[in-house]
């Protein structure tokens, strides 16, 4: 029922596109601006570009260095080689022209755009902490509470920087 869910949700993003299966990245991200453009300056997080903002400051402190070895996650997103194999399987599943290799998440624009993929396949892109929560813990991360902590921290951001 959650996927048939998604998948209206996600069509109706798009239904001014005639055919769904002709989707690519381009007609489904318009958010192809600078970050500081959309940043509301109220205390929370009201766009997917606050959101990004506020995970990147999580995630690495801003750092496009940053580099967990245990995880062996890199970048500003703190990306995973598993989710580049599962960013790659989901362009290619709807039609995406995208594809990654891990060393792409060093680069803060990829990095950036792989989320904003990600949220678009997903059908997140306005659900915020369910975005959120679901990068931290995968495809369900938002039913644990381990990801809680998480989301605090998004917000935490939010309340002191935007």
């Amino acid at each position: 029922m959650k996927k048939i869910l998604y998948i209206i949700v996600a069509l109706a993003s798009v239904s001014h596109i005639s055919n769904p299966y002709d989707l690519n990245a381009t007609e489904l991200c318009t958010t192809n601006i600078n970050i500081s453009d959309t940043i509301s300056m109220n205390g929370q997080i009201d766009s997917r570009d606050e959101l990004i903002q506020a995970m990147i400051w999580v995630e690495s402190r801003g750092i496009d260095s940053a580099y967990n070895e245990t995880e062996g996650a890199v970048g500003c997103l703190q990306i995973r080689p598993i989710m580049i194999s599962e960013l790659n399987r989901l362009c290619e599943k709807f039609g995406y022209p995208e594809r990654w290799v891990h060393t792409d998440a060093w680069d803060r624009e990829k990095s950036i755009r792989m989320f904003e993929v990600w949220t678009d396949i997903c059908g997140t892109d306005s659900l915020y902490e369910k975005s959120a929560r679901n990068w931290n813990g995968g495809p369900y991360g938002y039913t644990k509470t381990a990801t809680v902590g998480y989301w605090s921290k998004c917000k935490t951001y939010a309340e002191e920087n935007l």
